[in-house]
């Protein structure tokens, strides 16, 4: 029920969200919202998941929000076709190839503790860079500004 409350939330809001992030030429409030949103789901599942685990679950749901947010910005990024073409194939390129042990670490731990406490703990962990890179990556500018001759 939990997941079908994360997917409730995560959908129409991914729906959204690109359109408002669209109309700004900086988007860094949404990152950091997002990415704040993502650290009280998981540390909330993580110390207390039988408080209110509707709350943890809505929390997460909007924090997937920042994919689709993440893929807005590469096309808000370049003025050029070729810009938002090279910097997506770089951008996705880099995001998928650092992905692949995400299940297999995750399926890890949980199999070595027994317990979710350690992988939702990396995860709320891992959404610091997020937030971080999200933070430069968010800037109202242009990468074909900043490309070197």
């Amino acid at each position: 029920m939990l997941l079908a409350l994360v997917m409730a939330i995560s959908v129409p809001i991914s729906f959204v969200l690109p359109n408002l992030a669209a109309r700004r030429g900086d988007q860094r409030l949404y990152v950091v919202v997002l990415g704040l949103c993502g650290i009280a789901g998981f540390l909330g599942l993580m110390l207390a998941a039988g408080t209110v685990p509707w709350l943890w679950a809505i929390l997460v749901g909007l924090s997937m929000c920042a994919f689709p947010l993440a893929l807005t910005m590469l096309g808000l990024r370049a003025r050029t076709p070729g810009g938002v073409t090279q910097l997506s194939a770089f951008a996705q390129s880099l995001g998928y190839l650092i992905s692949i042990p995400g299940p297999i670490l995750m399926g890890a731990l949980y199999q070595g503790t027994g317990e979710w406490y350690l992988p939702l703990g990396l995860l709320a962990l891992l959404l610091v860079p997020q937030i971080l890179v999200g933070l430069r990556a968010a800037r109202a500018r242009h990468i074909e500004d900043e490309a070197v001759g």
